[in-house]
């Protein structure tokens, strides 16, 4: 828990001042979460010492902020704009998928294998 501790200091001590930078050259805080972290983390300076436990902490927020992100939604205007979504999503989808089957299949692989890894 000591170490679990530290860690979460060194990580708002570094993340901090980079923020701080990156709202000066007036780039996006996450942008600055994403350097503190590669800065910190165990391909760069090595300073957390448990990452599997700020990687649990990581998880529980991102899911603290979807519980949000929930709350402010609303089921009125998702219902309005159902159709366009559907339509979006699914012209993205098979367009991807066909852009995926046309590659694997000029690279030798079977029409059925093509189908799947596409619509992976």
């Amino acid at each position: 828990m000591v170490h679990l501790i530290e860690d979460l200091a060194v990580l708002l001590l570094v993340s901090l001042p980079i923020n701080l930078f990156f709202h000066k050259i007036k780039l996006p805080s996450v942008m600055g979460y994403l350097v503190a972290g590669v800065l910190i983390g165990p391909y760069g300076l090595k300073l957390i010492s448990d990452v599997a436990s700020v990687k649990e902490l990581a998880e529980i927020g991102v899911i603290l902020l979807l519980f949000v992100i929930g709350l402010e939604f609303s089921l009125g205007r998702l219902l309005k704009n159902l159709a366009s979504v559907l339509g979006v999503g699914g012209l993205q989808l098979g367009l991807t998928t066909a852009v995926v089957w046309f590659i694997f299949i000029e690279m030798g692989f079977q029409q059925n294998q093509s189908i799947a890894l596409g619509l992976i």
